[in-house]
């Protein structure tokens, strides 16, 4: 909001302005303004604070009363469009972003997506044989190369949105080159 300020010097001049506007503008998620969630009423605008203000015909506690209903309700009306706001972002991101989320089973042969990428270099190594699939993670052997101490073999674990099934046959710079 700073921004809408004309001077950057005088910034400072202008908060005031600027807050007010903030605290009575209707919020896109809560669909209230700012102001009639902390207090319970809207603000009022410095043309209606020239005008008179009519007589008080509510005692105060029953003022309080009556604002505590009120907000009360407003908090539990804004939770409600908060949760449904936040759930239909995550409905939104969910389609964009899609996971890639590849069927691996024990005996398949996958490549993994090497941590560090480059341009010119492979981006996938492997293949690796399935070893066991605890989704989403897959546990792959390690071919060549020593065993462990207790004579078992060297094994590898990747999450499953780093890994693409092995297609035997195809150079891996060729298959690199198609998934582009």
């Amino acid at each position: 909001m700073l921004r809408q300020c004309k001077d950057d010097e005088e910034w400072d001049t202008e908060i005031q302005t600027l807050l007010h506007a903030y605290n009575t503008a209707q919020n896109a998620t809560t669909g209230v303004s700012p102001h009639m969630v902390m207090h319970g009423q809207d603000a009022r605008s410095p043309l209606r604070n020239i005008i008179s203000p009519r007589e008080a015909t509510i005692q105060p506690r029953e003022h309080v009363e009556k604002l505590k209903k009120k907000t009360g309700k407003l908090y539990d009306e804004c939770a409600k469009r908060i949760e449904k706001r936040a759930i239909a972002q995550q409905v939104k991101h969910d389609e964009k972003n899609l996971i890639n989320n590849p069927e691996i089973n024990i005996g398949d042969r996958i490549r993994i997506r090497r941590a560090q990428r480059n341009k010119i270099g492979a981006q996938f190594e492997g293949p690796y044989e399935v070893k066991e699939v605890q989704d989403p993670n897959i546990i792959v052997k390690l071919s060549g190369g020593p065993r462990t101490r207790g004579n078992q073999e060297r094994t590898r674990i990747a999450h499953k949105n780093r890994c693409k099934l092995h297609i035997e046959g195809i150079n891996p710079t060729e298959e690199n080159n198609r998934l582009q």
